[in-house]
């Protein structure tokens, strides 16, 4: 199979399923927060990823907290700010967030809060200005993700970081598709967090990092133990976060692996352009450097299916909303008809490709696209 799906999650990096590997056949290590030589070997394990994950991102280790993966922080993360957010009443949202962002936001909008989407053009750009034009003094959390998990679309978080900050206001930044894909300077968000999870870039889903800018009060979602230092209560899985940890250095001792990815997706996107009714969504420019958005002249699922009996996994959307029949958010969002919605596909290329099969995969692409 050509893996072409890895905004989805990509498979075990096969130098971190060696460390796992290892670890597993070790069988001495136990649960963390044991007292004894088991526990605490599990206990560095933990530490050691802590380390790795804010050296990836160039912050303490106090700072980063793990969770089951970037779902939860995100949720925890929006509670936390909107504890704090005394009379204010407003939330600014970019319109194309994940859903574990999206349908959180309009959970606690349910609760009496108010949320303003920023809006997006067809592209899924969004006017790097708005932020700054509407902050006012009810705005109690901002919330604008790095890079679109759908599209691949690039967001001024920067310049939503530079607005708060001017203001003291709180941004959480939901960082998932650019961990370890290109730069994330955090130290840019003067009060907020940011968070991510591991197995986008080849390690073991489960396992997922927040980063807050001051650990003060902070709390998970629920009651039931001292774990992360009080900041998210239950027993860590160790072999998880081992693994977000093992990922950071991998990526961190070769980043030029990534280096591939630009040519390879102008590569694939080259080899369909001439195809009736193929178009492509966003400039390679301004998205990340290893995602492909395009538009087809066939149903996306038809598409998805046909490429998989032929060899290549692609994707019509983000997995975590596969199986709704309803059109895509993000998409709808960008002002895209639902039957407009219904032919995207997204190609992501990453670790588990490389060169010939990308070249074996716009083969099979053409001629799938082309029947």
């Amino acid at each position: 199979m050509i893996f072409l799906d890895h905004n989805a999650g990509s498979p075990l990096h096969p130098r971190v399923g060696a460390f796992l590997a290892d670890l597993v056949r070790s069988a001495e290590w136990s649960n963390p927060s044991s007292p004894h030589g088991c526990g605490r070997l599990a206990r560095e394990l933990v530490e050691r990823s802590r380390e790795l994950v804010a050296r990836s991102v160039a912050q303490p280790a106090t700072r980063i907290t793990f969770f089951s993966g970037a779902s939860e922080a995100n949720a925890a993360s929006i509670s936390h700010w909107l504890s704090l957010a005394g009379s204010r009443r407003t939330i600014l949202s970019s319109a194309v967030e994940h859903p574990s962002v999206r349908e959180n936001l309009l959970a606690w909008e349910a609760k009496g809060f108010r949320v303003r989407w920023a809006p997006v053009d067809r592209s899924g750009a969004m006017d790097p200005d708005w932020i700054a034009r509407t902050l006012d003094d009810d705005i109690c959390l901002c919330v604008c993700m790095s890079a679109n998990n759908e599209t691949g679309r690039r967001l001024p978080w920067l310049a939503w970081a530079n607005a708060c900050a001017a203001r003291g206001i709180p941004l959480h930044v939901d960082a998932t598709q650019s961990w370890l894909r290109e730069d994330l300077p955090l130290d840019r968000i003067a009060r907020g967090s940011a968070c991510w999870s591991g197995h986008k870039m080849g390690g073991l889903s489960g396992a997922g990092a927040l980063w807050l800018s001051d650990t003060t009060g902070f709390h998970g979602l629920w009651e039931g133990g001292s774990q992360e230092r009080g900041r998210r209560a239950g027993t860590e899985s160790t072999l998880s976060v081992a693994s977000l940890g093992e990922v950071a250095r991998v990526w961190m001792e070769d980043p030029s692996a990534r280096d591939p990815w630009p040519g390879w997706r102008e590569r694939i996107w080259d080899s369909i352009k001439v195809l009736a009714g193929v178009e492509r969504t966003s400039p390679g420019a301004d998205t990340l450097a290893n995602t492909l958005h395009i538009r087809t002249s066939r149903r996306a699922e038809t598409m998805v299916q046909l490429l998989d009996l032929s060899g290549v996994a692609v994707s019509a959307g983000s997995a975590c909303a596969s199986g709704s029949l309803r059109p895509s958010p993000v998409l709808v969002a960008m002002g895209w008809t639902e039957e407009e919605a219904a032919r995207a596909l997204r190609i992501s290329v990453g670790h588990a490709v490389d060169g010939q099969g990308v070249e074996n995969a716009c083969e099979i692409l053409t001629r799938c696209l082309d029947r």
